[in-house]
């Protein structure tokens, strides 16, 4: 535009300070990827004084029980950053826990506020990061399950940790190659949600939506914490959320669920665990997932964790074992939009070329699993497991397209939900969830549950109304489930009610009993 000049309104120096503002959040993002980069393999050193060995070392199994550990003093280096006086702890659950003399896996907080030393902790980040999630690996032989699994939720929309493989030194050796997990604390909810300042929590295993004792809370206040803002920190926000589940009535679950939860993101959830084989996270068991309420909306969201259990074996995914799946299964609407969201996943999964992924994973770690001190499988086996997890991810979408190929088949009279299981505990734990349907247009329809463990072949159980959508029911009767087999039982259900007692024989056994079975 020669031979004209322009001049520019003054701009406000707020403006430039918004602008510095939305650079830096921008900036500080770009920094915390670059600590979880998946194109490298990175480095991190833990320092456990013998002081705090064994007191780390006597946490490390679980019992598959509600099991709180402790930090411990130690110290930590990423890259050429120090980081004395760091706390050091160990994880994992009731598959994955290990002793220090074995793969154990870690997690350290860099800004731990050591109960011995006076005063509030210094606020300690490396690239924005507090806390250090290390994940051992040693429920998937392929070390490619958690990887694709988080990549492929994250394409979906749905939130979830980032990801990166690390290696691990304990006290100077080499303990092996592990995965670093993102945290997920407010920095994360607020990558993810509109509002950071709700309330999370997490489900202990066989914990249900609409239950509460089962779940932590997962944010607390102390003295050296600002003042809380947003929901209280305490199990008041999952009271009302149970409170609503409760009035939501038989008939019309959907889409009034959407009110309470994000129930697009659920049902894309729940399509991706089935074509991945979720089976060891809701809603095939209610394991592995926390929950969080965003009081921008006023909704609540159900975000997967401890997905290294995938692409082994099949779920089906009109048999969950899930309350918010039942209930959607049994509405005919909510039915119609599951199928429909789980084609549409499928075609992003199939247009994602996972295998690829996958092998390209197992050319960038070789070197590191071929050194890793504490693998617990050969080199060979690994290579078969990723073969293994490639031709899963080959076959699994095909078999899902014919089963949503087929017309549905509807049967009058009570529908079964049955899943038996080994939970952590080592013990068989059974749950048991029918549909009484009501008349021909769905009113009056009533659900009921029953779980708990059994010893050799019978279970005998109390038989739960649930009213409303609650995990919590009313005693109406008993069941005796006596299995024939490793696939087929018998049910017998006892009324209260005299009149109504009968018995049916059931092989919609999950097959997650399978590889229990004896």
């Amino acid at each position: 535009m020669a031979g004209k000049l322009y001049f520019a309104p003054p701009i406000p120096a707020a403006f430039f300070l918004m602008g510095f503002f939305m650079t830096s959040a921008i900036a500080a993002q770009a920094v915390e990827e670059d600590v979880f980069n998946t194109a490298v393999i990175g480095e991190i050193w833990l320092d456990i004084p013998g002081s705090s060995w064994t007191p780390i070392d006597d946490e490390a199994l679980t019992a598959c029980e509600p099991h709180p550990r402790s930090y411990y003093p130690g110290a930590v280096k990423i890259g050429v950053t120090d980081f004395p006086g760091s706390g050091v702890r160990i994880k994992g659950g009731c598959g994955s826990s290990r002793t220090l003399d074995e793969k154990a896996a870690f997690k350290a907080n860099l800004s731990w506020d050591d109960p011995a030393v006076p005063g509030c902790a210094q606020s300690r980040k490396y690239k924005g990061i507090k806390k250090i999630t290390l994940n051992n690996q040693v429920e998937d032989a392929s070390y490619t399950h958690e990887r694709i699994g988080y990549d492929f939720f994250k394409k979906l929309g749905i939130p979830v940790p980032r990801a990166a493989p690390m290696r691990v030194h304990v006290n100077q050796q080499l303990w092996g190659l592990y995965l670093h997990v993102e945290t997920i604390d407010r920095r994360f909810l607020a990558r993810h949600f509109d509002s950071k300042h709700g309330m999370l929590y997490e489900a202990d295993y066989g914990c249900d939506i609409g239950e509460e004792s089962c779940f932590e809370a997962k944010f607390d206040t102390d003295a050296c914490d600002d003042p809380p803002v947003g929901d209280p920190t305490d199990m008041t926000p999952l009271q009302g959320l149970n409170t609503r589940l409760a009035q939501i009535p038989s008939d019309n679950f959907y889409p009034a669920i959407d009110q309470i939860i994000d129930f697009d993101a659920y049902l894309t959830t729940w399509a991706a665990a089935a074509i991945m084989g979720y089976w060891d996270g809701y809603p095939n068991d209610p394991n592995n997932y926390r929950i969080y309420h965003d009081p921008s909306d006023d909704r609540w969201t159900l975000i997967p964790t401890g997905i290294d259990q995938l692409f082994e074996q099949d779920v089906d995914p009109f048999d969950p074992v899930g309350m918010l799946s039942i209930r959607c299964l049994a509405d005919e609407d909510c039915k119609a939009a599951f199928r429909s969201k789980l084609a549409e996943v499928l075609d992003v999964f199939e247009t994602s070329d996972y295998p690829a992924m996958a092998r390209a994973i197992e050319k960038q770690i070789g070197a590191a699993v071929t050194a890793d001190p504490r693998k617990e499988i050969s080199v060979s086996e690994w290579h078969a497991a990723v073969n293994d997890t490639v031709h899963y991810m080959q076959r699994r979408p095909g078999e899902l397209r014919d089963m949503l190929s087929r017309p549905e088949q509807k049967t009058p009279g009570q529908e079964f939900y049955f899943h038996a299981l080994a939970d952590p505990k080592g013990d068989r734990f059974i749950v048991v969830t029918w549909v009484v349907p009501g008349d021909d247009t769905g009113s009056g329809q009533r659900w009921m549950t029953a779980k708990g463990y059994f010893e050799g072949l019978t279970a005998k159980l109390d038989a739960l109304e649930l009213t409303g959508g609650s995990a919590d029911g009313v005693k109406i009767g008993t069941v005796t489930v006596n299995f024939v087999d490793c696939e087929t039982a018998e049910f017998r259900y006892s009324p209260d009610a005299a009149g109504l007692e009968g018995k049916t024989k059931t092989a919609r056994i999950d097959s997650g009993i399978w590889k229990y079975c004896e």
